[in-house]
């Protein structure tokens, strides 16, 4: 029996995200304001597997946000989390003579969520090796 498409049903595509910058996002400038910004975001998924041991996986989505939410990731840096909202669209392009293909989040909007430590915490008194007191980045 052949299949007939419902005429009234429409595609979605509504991805929202949440996990920690990749590596600080590249800025892109068009005179003085801020045009687009491209970032890759991590987001992990825990499970366990079917002998019981937790398990880790992780999405690498690369993201490009425009405008009002691209200024609002200047600054941020490598391991601040951040929440995103958008669509995905398959982006191509030629380079060298070759084609390449890549899923990318163009965000909608872009909530950065990263907290600074509460006073008295383990964050919050860590130090590197040589004891200064500085705050260091997240090391992934």
């Amino acid at each position: 029996m052949p299949q007939t498409r419902n005429k009234n049903m429409i595609d979605i595509n509504c991805a929202t995200l949440t996990g920690r910058l990749v590596s600080d996002p590249r800025i892109f400038n068009k005179g003085d304001s801020v045009s687009f910004a491209l970032f890759t975001l991590a987001s992990n998924q825990s499970y366990k597997a079917r002998d019981g041991s937790p398990q880790q996986e992780t999405a690498f989505v690369n993201c490009k946000a425009f405008s009002t939410w691209a200024a609002g990731l200047e600054g941020r840096k490598k391991g601040d989390m951040v929440i995103v909202e958008g669509r995905l669209k398959t982006e191509t392009w030629e380079k060298n003579g070759e084609n390449h293909t890549q899923l990318t989040l163009i965000c909608h909007t872009v909530h950065v969520v990263t907290r600074a430590p509460r006073p008295g915490t383990v964050a919050a008194n860590k130090t590197d090796e040589n004891g200064d007191g500085e705050r260091h980045p997240i090391p992934f």
